[in-house]
């Protein structure tokens, strides 16, 4: 029996491996396969051709679109086959929570959005309304695809979060909303593997699959709205803590003597970055307004102070990132690269020359590949985060 369950691990993993290979462009024929899996060309010709047998992979024989030089033949002259993951056949939904918006998508595991819908949440909402609005998105969006087989719901959440128990605990400023037991609900009503996490850990792994991270071993995205949080990935692996907590930059203090936090202590760099604290304190109700009046230089003395505050902390924050995580990459998501696109170069400079290992890395500084929909993309990338891992299992042959 153990010998059994062994093989049959062995066979899930080694799917699973494969199916990340191909959606994320990492190989792409038999040949790249087992060099980039150190698994033998039987090996893989086997699992391949189970994978097309199921209906998950397509295998040309020859594609006329690519140059031939693309292939590496082998001694008999034949060259290997292009496989690829057989278009809009694996698919999750993803749902992302804000403080003011829920948002429903179908995503296939390429990382292409097929589907995308929204609802604002009403100011009085409570743990019955929001599940009322999340099933209902989730209803509409399986009535729009139903012969799309889904593989889960991946759900990613302004904090805090019990992401083993599945659970919003008690978000500040969001509603009435607390202690909602999400999984639970959703696993019952759609019978479908539901996870949760923080939605900056979702948009760095959407970075780390089909984004600007994609070739780093170890990064961080920080994420900048009414607060500051980050997503860490280390060696691959995404950074949780002990409960789930990590990445909460947002509240490391830069002066004991600043501004007061929500969290109790003086001087955090949230006080700072927080874009809706910064869009107060300039007199203006939207970024592009900002960006509007630093381009024509409308600023008066104490708002120039007030943004150079703002970036001070923003370099100090990479600083921090730099000397704890020592990541490849830091991806800015969602608004400060609309805010200060000219001092992207200026705090990644800054960043290398001050940081404590100066002089032997150079970190590079990127906004994000997705903007403000990294966390939405992050979402169901949560679902397709645990294909690739081989905990969600895909069936053996593609569900009618």
């Amino acid at each position: 029996m153990g010998t059994t369950k062994n093989m049959q691990f062995l066979r899930t993993s080694n799917r699973a491996a494969i199916i990340k290979a191909l959606a994320l462009g990492e190989a792409s024929n038999r040949v790249e396969l087992s060099s980039h899996l150190g698994l033998s060309k039987m090996a893989i010709s086997g699992l391949i051709n189970d994978l097309v047998a199921d209906g998950y992979v397509e295998d040309r024989k020859y594609s006329p679109f690519r140059d031939s030089t693309w292939y590496t033949g082998d001694a008999s002259g034949r060259k290997p086959s292009a496989l690829s993951i057989v278009p809009r056949r694996i698919h999750a939904i993803g749902i992302l929570l804000k403080r003011y918006e829920v948002h429903c998508l179908i995503a296939e595991i390429q990382g292409n959005i097929l589907y995308h819908d929204f609802c604002a949440l009403p100011q009085n909402a409570d743990n019955l309304s929001l599940s009322e609005i999340l099933v209902s998105l989730v209803e509409k969006a399986l009535r729009a695809h139903e012969d799309r087989f889904m593989a889960g719901i991946g759900i990613a959440s302004i904090g805090p979060l019990d992401i083993t128990q599945k659970k919003i605990l008690y978000p500040p400023n969001f509603c009435s909303i607390g202690n909602l037991d999400i999984g639970e609900l959703l696993e019952e009503k759609f019978h479908l593997p539901v996870y949760l996490d923080n939605d900056m850990n979702a948009s760095a792994i959407a970075e780390q699959f089909y984004g600007v991270g994609k070739t780093a071993d170890t990064l961080a995205y920080v994420g900048f709205g009414s607060g500051v949080g980050a997503g860490i990935i280390i060696h691959g692996k995404l950074l949780h803590g002990s409960a789930g907590f990590a990445g909460e930059i947002g509240h490391i203090s830069i002066n004991p003597q600043g501004p007061l936090c929500s969290c109790g202590q003086k001087g955090c760099i949230e006080t700072y970055t927080s874009v809706s604290k910064l869009l107060d304190d300039m007199g203006t109700d939207s970024v592009s307004n900002l960006w509007q009046m630093i381009q024509d230089n409308k600023l008066d003395g104490p708002k120039k102070e007030r943004l150079e505050a703002c970036r001070y902390a923003l370099k100090t924050l990479l600083i921090t990132i730099a000397n704890l995580y020592d990541p490849e990459v830091i991806i800015f998501g969602e608004i400060p690269p609309k805010l200060t696109p000219i001092y992207l170069d200026e705090m990644e400079a800054y960043m290398n020359a001050n940081m404590f290992h100066h002089g032997f890395q150079n970190i590079r500084l990127y906004p994000s590949s997705f903007g403000e929909n990294a966390p939405l993309i992050g979402s169901a990338s949560l679902i397709f985060k645990r294909i690739f891992d081989g905990k969600i299992p895909l069936p053996d042959k593609v569900p009618d």
